[in-house]
């Protein structure tokens, strides 16, 4: 009698555990799609980051044309006068 209530305790103890493993685990995952999704923001930052980088750049190309062509300009103008 006394066994059987034992063995029963022994039981729930165990299912308790494995409850509590589960739940674990589901933690866990929960952990590393979050980890996931925090790499993803981050890939994404880059990547807008990348994109402004890349539009500044072709700003600056811009700039620097206007300025050789005025500097053409300016000589051309300097040319004429002598």
């Amino acid at each position: 009698m006394l066994q059987g209530k034992y063995r029963e305790l022994e039981l729930e103890e165990s299912n308790q555990q494995q409850q509590q493993q589960q739940q674990q685990q589901q933690q866990q995952q929960q952990q590393q799609q979050q980890q996931q999704q925090q790499q993803q923001q981050q890939q994404q930052q880059q990547q807008q980051q990348q994109q402004q980088d890349e539009g500044s750049q072709h700003k600056e190309e811009e700039r620097q044309i206007k300025l050789f062509a005025a500097a053409e300009e300016t000589a051309a103008e300097n040319r004429r006068m002598c």
